[in-house]
């Protein structure tokens, strides 16, 4: 447990560090003030600094001149539906659309132009010698088309004769008519085909990009009159280039930037966060933040839904006096389980980077009355809160202090265990055996993600804003586990794959990105329901592929796993448990020996050991090659 010093605040966040957002190596100090200015003395039209009123004469600019795009756009839409509007109304249905584009890609009207061009008299007919170019296939067709050899071609004759010479595309129109028709009426529109819904409305993104913007240069007014004056925006800018231009030469130098690369690319992060209301703490309250990718417990209980994996990631509350403000990010589903003195506990908010269909985070509690919990709606940007906690506690501070308008402490690990208030982090690098009814040799699978295994929840306990369910089939490798010890599916020679043995209501849930396996039907066994990410699905035979669209294989490995006993004693096993020698108590070297029983891995004699032990062999594949040795002390792994 790495515990870490909090007697002074790591956030020193300066809302006028979005100043910032644009500095680039080679700024001036005088140049970027200079458009800082400008931009600032547009918006400001009365000239007596920026205040509300300014954003709201720009908001009805932006409106107007929206608008009149907008109207033009229709304008143009009214004119591409009436040449698609077969019965006129002034609306395309989806079989209008289709008939329009099979229509242009039949080349009829094309055809119809050209021969309309043709037709000098307007009879109804064209001279072959008006349109033939030479002697070859165009002629020889227009020709044969000439049915009573007058050396003229009426327009059926014509159109038949561009058919061979041009012949359509047999592929289907791609049409995504529920994405044009906004009001689902069945009836696409001008103002549906032009993008937006009647009546007009401002695009939501780009008026909250605006206001928010606006918002964090108000929060640079230094005499909270409201108002920001250029005096103020002036000194702001000045405070923060000088934390760039270390030189105070007023020029951004190439290693200027790259030492201050950082800061910038915070200011850009921040100019692009929301700001998000959250609870006000109460007086006294300490302000805390746990950020995580997830938890290194897996779950029987799954928060929003059968087809995620929810992990548990343990908060301990140390004995203290003063109240504790929670904040909880977590990008995967997380059961939040706190302990200890969760009296005071005042009040939690748990915010995930997933979401479920009606918006819900998938985000759950245990230990903390429902009272106390709010969940996050979908304002704050976990992943981005994430990402910038890369850069450590300080940058991840300085963007929740953005977002939320609060100065916490905060600490980011995937979580075992965290200690409040002290934010100490206990994370788990060796994993627990396999219990009762999981698959020993398929359950190392499950450490690396989740080394702590696997705990049995009542759903009842969890406050969540969504479903909280056990799980049918417990999900990703946990799943896989489970049922291989079961007798459902088992390992086949290749890697990351799995036979199907019985039938199988649904594929374990979450097998995607580095979860993603393989699966091959046993004969006469029916696909099972869900997905399961990249893997491929193969017949009976084990080589026709059923769905899939990189369906490579590779030999499972021969892995060698060193396992120590509890009563000491190390030996190797070969992948499926099969005994591979052991060591000498001596503690020497050991040596890979092929005998009738296979490779054995034998005590190298004392008087071939030398001064230095090789410790990894690389023999030349293909049969012959020994994957990487995973460490299993006591019972238990840790990959190296």
């Amino acid at each position: 447990m790495a515990a870490q010093d909090r007697e002074a605040r790591a956030s020193q966040y300066d809302p006028a560090i979005l100043l910032l957002a644009n500095v680039r190596s080679g700024s001036t100090s005088h140049a970027y003030l200079n458009n800082l200015l400008s931009a600032f003395r547009a918006v400001d039209g009365d000239s007596n600094g920026l205040d509300r009123d300014d954003v709201a004469r720009i908001d009805a600019r932006v409106r107007e001149e929206s608008l009149a795009k907008l109207q033009s756009r229709i304008a143009r839409s009214e004119s591409e539906i009436a040449e698609m509007d077969a019965d006129g109304d002034g609306g395309l249905t989806e079989a209008e659309i289709r008939d329009a584009i099979e229509y242009q890609r039949s080349g009829r009207k094309v055809a119809e132009g050209i021969f309309d061009i043709y037709d000098f008299d307007k009879d109804g007919l064209i001279e072959i010698a008006d349109i033939a170019r030479g002697n070859g296939r165009q002629l020889r067709i227009l020709n044969e088309s000439d049915l009573n050899g007058d050396k003229r071609l009426s327009k059926e004759e014509y159109l038949a004769a561009f058919a061979k010479l041009r012949p359509a595309t047999t592929e289907e129109p791609n049409i995504r008519f529920d994405q044009m028709d906004l009001d689902g009426n069945g009836i696409v529109t001008a103002a549906e085909m032009a993008g937006q819904a009647v009546p007009f409305e401002l695009s939501t993104r780009e008026q909250e990009r605006r206001s928010r913007m606006f918002e964090r240069l108000f929060q640079i007014d230094q005499d909270g009159d409201a108002r920001l004056s250029e005096e103020e925006l002036t000194g702001a800018f000045r405070r923060q280039f000088a934390r760039i231009d270390s030189d105070g030469d007023g020029t951004v130098s190439p290693a200027e930037y790259r030492a201050g690369r950082r800061t910038v690319e915070l200011a850009r992060d921040i100019a692009s966060l929301p700001l998000c209301a959250v609870p006000t703490p109460e007086a006294g309250t300490e302000l805390l933040a746990i950020a995580a990718r997830g938890g290194q417990l897996g779950s029987t209980v799954a928060v929003g839904g059968q087809d995620r994996e929810t992990s548990i990631a343990e908060v301990i509350v140390e004995p203290g006096d003063a109240p504790l403000f929670v904040l909880l990010m977590a990008e995967e589903p997380v059961i939040w389980e706190f302990s200890g003195a969760t009296e005071r506990v005042s009040q939690v908010v748990a915010l995930s980077g997933r979401r479920d269909d009606a918006g819900n985070a998938l985000a759950g509690t245990i230990g903390v009355s429902q009272g106390k919990v709010r969940f996050g709606d979908d304002c704050f940007p976990v992943r981005k809160a994430l990402g910038a906690s890369n850069y450590g506690t300080a940058q991840l501070e300085t963007v929740i202090a953005a977002v939320t308008g609060l100065e916490t402490r905060a600490g980011a690990e995937r979580i075992g265990r965290v200690f409040l208030p002290s934010l100490g982090i206990e994370r788990f690098n060796t994993g627990v055996p396999a219990p009762e009814g999981f698959d020993p040799d398929v359950w190392w699978m499950v450490t690396d993600e989740r080394p702590r295994g696997i705990r049995d929840l009542d759903p009842s306990r969890v406050v969540a804003a969504t479903s909280v369910e056990r799980y049918d089939i417990l999900p990703a490798e946990f799943g896989l586990a489970r049922l291989t010890y079961q007798g459902t599916i088992e390992p086949t020679e290749h890697d990351n794959e799995f036979r199907l043995l019985k039938p199988l209501e649904r594929f374990p849930g979450a097998l995607t990105g580095a979860s993603s396996v393989s699966f091959m039907l046993g004969e006469g066994l029916a696909r099972p329901q869900g997905e399961f990410g990249r893997g491929c699905l193969y017949a009976a035979d084990g080589e026709t592929v059923l769905e899939g669209d990189y369906c490579r294989r590779y030999p499972r490995g021969n892995a060698v796993q060193i396992r120590i006993g509890q009563d000491g004693k190390s030996c190797l096993y070969r992948y499926g448990g099969e005994k591979a020698g052991c060591f000498p108590e001596d503690g020497g070297p050991l040596r890979a020996v092929e005998t009738d029983e296979g490779i054995q891995f034998k005590s190298v004699p004392f008087e071939e050991r030398g001064d230095e032990m090789q410790t990894q062999v690389r023999p030349a594949p293909p049969s012959d090659y020994l994957s990487p040795i995973e460490i299993i002390p006591a019972g238990l792994r840790h990959r190296w």
